[in-house]
């Protein structure tokens, strides 16, 4: 029987049918049967097993909520449960940086009416290039972080196309919302605290406690990351987990290999 490092370096394509766990060929096997290499059963590894994230199966913004719970809930299921051969795997991330990028420009919106109730149109444009840099970042980030995927399962023996790496930085994405929330939470506690303390006269954010302030950014901070965290964990996550997933070979793909 060939080793396993032979079977791992050999596929002929990017459709070629490798386990799941250990990336043994299994192009020619039964798929009743176990992955002679680790004993994984063969039809765990096969592209149709994957259900979908909600998502994925549906379209809305229902299921969007429901994909950003089940990903921070279960990140382990959801990556052995999402499919790789989604067409556009890159809408989920960029409906998940707009969702962010309007969180945080709320937060700075918020804070802006509390402290320059007569801000003018100078202000106004600040606001537009600062909501288009906020995008950018999170965007050239994603990006960074998908290549990074393909680079580094690539050096492991993996088999991590672009559409995989899209699909998993897609969902974990999601990470972006929570950094958002933090980032947004200092604004708003600030501005809550302005119009609490002054609720009829100028705001001020120089009388703000510099105890209040420690607090707000303490907390800001702490949300912040947790958020910046989770995205690049669940990127290694699939890393790990995902360097030989299969994808549905589609029906203009050189027909090289077996159709499971």
């Amino acid at each position: 029987m060939p080793t396993t490092t032979t079977h791992k370096h050999e596929w002929k394509d990017e459709y070629t049918l490798l386990c799941n766990r250990c990336g043994y060929i299994i192009d020619d096997l039964d798929h009743s049967l176990p992955c002679p290499e680790c004993s994984t059963p063969i039809a765990h590894s096969l592209p149709h097993f994957r259900q979908g994230s909600h998502w994925q199966q549906s379209q809305s913004v229902v299921t969007l909520v429901r994909t950003w719970i089940t990903t921070i809930a279960h990140p382990f299921r959801t990556l052995d449960q999402i499919r790789f051969s989604e067409i556009h795997p890159k809408e989920q991330a960029i409906f998940n940086i707009i969702v962010a990028t309007i969180i945080i420009t709320l937060g700075a919106g918020v804070f802006l009416i509390a402290s320059h109730p007569s801000a003018g149109i100078p202000v106004t444009l600040i606001a537009f290039v600062f909501i288009a840099l906020v995008w950018i970042t999170l965007w050239i980030l994603t990006v960074i972080e998908a290549r990074g995927l393909q680079f580094f399962a690539a050096r492991r023996g993996g088999r991590i196309t672009d559409q995989i790496a899209w699909t998993i930085v897609a969902h974990g994405s999601v990470g972006w919302i929570i950094t958002a929330l933090g980032i947004a939470a200092a604004p708003v506690i600030i501005s809550t605290y302005l119009i609490l303390t002054n609720p009829t006269g100028f705001k001020d954010p120089s009388t703000i406690p510099a105890s209040v302030l420690w607090t707000t950014l303490i907390i800001s901070t702490f949300i912040a990351l947790a958020g910046f965290l989770f995205f690049e964990s669940f990127a290694y996550l699939g890393l790990r987990r995902c360097k030989y997933a299969n994808r549905t070979r589609p029906k203009t793909a050189p027909n090289q290999t077996p159709q499971p």
